[in-house]
């Protein structure tokens, strides 16, 4: 199969927003009615091409730190012509930047009420932190991410934060009062909700045996492996507590809220990539 011309990319990536808004907005959209459409656009592009075609610009947009459609799993097998057209198209469409970038500040409502004991919610392996990437394709990338604020909009994102703090607070109370230590469960403390209070870490909640488990709480209505950001403060806790601290990464808040869980020294678990930079004369 020849590569895929510039015109072929631009087509798949203008009908890939297409959807990304509806998306973002709560709006119902028909895949197949949009891939079929593409389909008489390009030149002899199987079904399965499109849906790969789609999977990497997910991945793109994952590496860019926006949003991208759920669907579309990302799939990290693209060439430098996938980045330079979405750089370019979302430069000329600040319309469609603008809503993808306010969707991060959007309100956002707690997930419908799980079952008594949470049993329902799904808890997943963390995924690995990436290697060392020092390929002139992802310097591109870093050089493309500068230019959006979406993560930073999200974390500062009061509704959405207080929103995945909730659910875990009765996550927890959910999977004490399955253990039988309704005890515990009663004494669960929303350390965020506490006017003035920043140790580091959102929830004290306990293990079986009545230790202590202190918990950070991250939330995105993006995917699995979208980033977060993270403060000094937590840093520093997670490792003068590394034996009692867990981040809780809840993602697909909303839709279908799962969690997975990072023990200890955040430093082991995650890539950290400065983006603020204090200054000294």
């Amino acid at each position: 199969m020849k590569p895929w011309s510039r015109e072929e990319v631009l087509a798949t990536v203008q009908d890939y927003f297409s959807m990304l808004q509806y998306e973002v907005l709560g709006q119902a959209y028909n895949k197949t009615s949009h891939r079929n459409n593409l389909l008489k656009k390009i030149d002899h592009r199987s079904n399965g091409a499109v849906e790969k075609k789609h999977q990497t610009i997910s991945s793109v947009l994952l590496e860019l730190g926006l949003p991208y459609i759920h669907g579309y799993k990302p799939l990290d097998n693209y060439q430098n012509i996938l980045l330079e057209v979405i750089d370019q198209y979302l430069d000329k469409e600040p319309k469609i930047l603008s809503t993808l970038l306010n969707y991060a500040d959007s309100t956002v409502s707690t997930p419908v009420q799980r079952d008594l004991f949470f049993a329902d919610v799904t808890v997943v392996e963390p995924p690995l932190p990436p290697p060392l990437n020092l390929s002139k394709k992802h310097q591109t990338l870093k050089r493309m991410a500068e230019k959006y604020d979406f993560v930073d909009r999200e974390a500062k994102n009061k509704n959405l934060v207080k929103a995945g703090e909730k659910f875990i607070l009765e996550f927890e109370t959910g999977r004490l009062q399955k253990e039988e230590r309704a005890d515990l469960a009663a004494q669960i403390k929303w350390i965020t909700q506490e006017k003035g209070h920043r140790p580091g870490y959102n929830i004290r909640s306990f293990e079986v045996n009545g230790t202590e488990r202190f918990i950070g709480v991250k939330t995105t209505r993006c995917g699995l492996k979208f980033p977060f950001i993270l403060s000094k403060q937590e840093l520093a806790f997670s490792r003068k507590k590394s034996d009692r601290y867990y981040l809780y990464r809840v993602f697909n808040f909303i839709k279908s809220p799962t969690l997975f869980m990072l023990k200890g020294r955040l430093h082991r678990h995650v890539k950290l990539i400065p983006t603020t930079f204090k200054t000294r004369f």
